[in-house]
C-alpha cells in the first residue's frame, strides 16, 4: 500500500508541470476574454447609440415631410376656394373645418419632431 501510494505521489508530481502551464492558459485566456467582452460591450453600446439617433432622424424626417403635405393640402384647398365660385355658409363653414385642421396638423407634426 505503501508503495501504491509513493507511485501515485509520483505520478501525481510528474503531472504538476502539465496542471500548471494549463492553469496558466486557462488564466490567460479568461483575462483576454474578459477584454473582448468589454469590446463588444462598448461597441454594443455604440451600436444603440447610432441606432437610437438614426431612429429618431428618422422620425424627424418623415413628420417634417407630413407636416409639408399637410400645408400643400391646405393651401391647395384654399387655392380651390379662391378660385372656386362663391361658397353658402355650409360650404364655407365645411372648407374653414378643413383647413384649420390641415394647419393643426402640420403645427402638430412640427412641434413632435421638435
Amino acid at each position: 500500500a505503501r508503495e501504491e501510494n509513493s507511485r501515485l505521489a509520483v505520478d501525481i508530481l510528474s503531472h504538476e508541470e502539465e496542471v500548471n502551464a494549463a492553469t496558466s492558459s486557462c488564466e490567460h485566456s479568461r483575462i483576454m476574454l474578459k477584454e473582448r467582452l468589454r469590446s463588444v460591450e462598448a461597441l454594443s453600446h455604440q451600436r444603440n447609440e447610432i441606432l437610437k439617433h438614426r431612429s429618431n432622424q428618422q422620425a424627424s424626417t418623415i413628420l417634417a415631410t407630413r407636416a409639408q403635405q399637410a400645408d400643400a393640402q391646405a393651401e391647395e384647398m384654399l387655392q380651390d376656394a379662391l378660385s372656386g365660385e362663391a361658397m353658402n355658409a355650409s360650404a364655407l363653414a365645411d372648407f374653414r373645418k378643413r383647413f384649420v385642421q390641415q394647419k393643426m396638423e402640420k403645427h402638430w407634426r412640427l412641434a413632435i419632431k421638435a
